[in-house]
């Protein structure tokens, strides 16, 4: 699963930082406190959050590895909520929006993936059972403001490409075969993804797709906000485009950086290896880099969402230890008042 992932990814990064520690560390961007959210339930050793939104209601998972699989929370102020299933054992939430709807995916009672819509304390399937292969039929990766919902569907019969669909108020349209990996949707209803050839491409509507205009032959965009702007990297660097700007991300000293999310008004979100190996929470303003500062215990962090109110989410993780592995807790970073 993809939190297994990115706790397996970090364990290289933490030892790093124990070894160059004679080397400076980031500047930290001091106006945000950190809050450690812990884990759903007792035994788990590891969540992350995911998605947080303008009121500071974060979307997230958390999962033990002895269990084998994870479920999606919710955290408001404090309180936890476990999402529930489709029937299934496990779920994990992808995004929320800024009504508090959140999107993922859960398997039902036949084992099958499917994608569900959380809204008013209810989960709900978005149906694409039609569109099942095998155990997988599709997953929900983000939600707009407006409303919509971006899936990645199974691959039709005789076909290798997953299938990008939008899904709102009940109605599922499917989007040009072409765009076979979907990355974003904003409150306009477009979407940014890759095609099959790995071309940045936007879906505005219809049966045709836009070329993302840039000059990086192998440009991967991640994000896109309502104003048209487009977080994403080319090689190692992290770009935002803005209508003819191009505008590289610096990273905080060390040899890694990434990005993940772009607010409304331009905050991103990702982390970043200080010089001393630290692998830190990053928030750019005005494509300044800053650090965050790490919840007690923890020797790392990453950041996967940004809002402009002041909110940003992600989780921190703690020294590796064998042979499970290194801990993680869903983390979220706010302006101190």
């Amino acid at each position: 699963m993809r939190a297994a992932a990115v706790v397996a990814r970090f364990v290289p990064l933490a030892l790093a930082a124990s070894a160059c520690g004679q080397l400076p560390d980031a500047p930290l961007d001091a106006r945000y406190e950190v809050i450690d959210l812990g884990v759903l339930r007792a035994g788990d050793c590891c969540s992350g959050a995911v998605a947080v939104n303008g009121a500071g209601v974060v979307a997230g998972y958390s999962y033990a590895y002895d269990r084998g699989y994870g479920r999606a929370f919710r955290w408001a102020s404090g309180v936890v909520t476990d999402l529930g299933t489709l029937g299934g054992a496990f779920a994990e939430a992808t995004d929320i929006n800024a009504t508090g709807d959140i999107v993922g995916w859960s398997v039902d009672s036949l084992d099958r993936r499917l994608p569900f819509l959380w809204r008013g304390g209810v989960m709900a399937v978005i149906d694409v059972r039609a569109y099942c292969q095998y155990q997988f039929c599709g997953e929900a990766l983000a939600i707009s403001d407006s409303g919509h919902v971006l899936l990645s569907l199974a691959p039709a019969t005789g076909d290798y490409r997953a299938r990008a669909a939008i899904w709102r108020n009940g109605a599922l349209q499917l989007l040009p075969a072409e765009l076979e990996f979907p990355r974003d949707v904003n409150s306009s209803g477009v979407v940014v993804g890759l095609t099959d050839s790995y071309r940045a491409v936007l879906w505005a509507g219809g049966a045709t797709l836009a070329e993302v205009e840039v000059t990086d032959p192998l440009f991967y965009p991640h994000a896109l906000n309502d104003a048209g702007a487009i977080l994403g990297v080319s090689g190692a660097d992290p770009i935002v485009l803005s209508g003819t700007t191009r505008e590289r991300l610096p990273g905080l000293g060390g040899y890694a950086t990434v990005v993940h999310a772009i607010s409304e008004s331009g905050l991103v979100a990702g982390g970043g290896n200080a010089e001393n190996g630290t692998f830190r929470a990053v928030v750019w303003n005005a494509g300044e880099p800053r650090g965050l500062d790490l919840p007690p215990g923890m020797v790392g962090a990453e950041a996967f969402a940004v809002s402009d109110a002041g909110y940003v989410a992600g989780l921190a993780f703690g020294p590796a230890i064998p042979p499970s592995g290194s801990v993680s807790h869903a983390t979220l970073w706010r302006l101190r008042p």
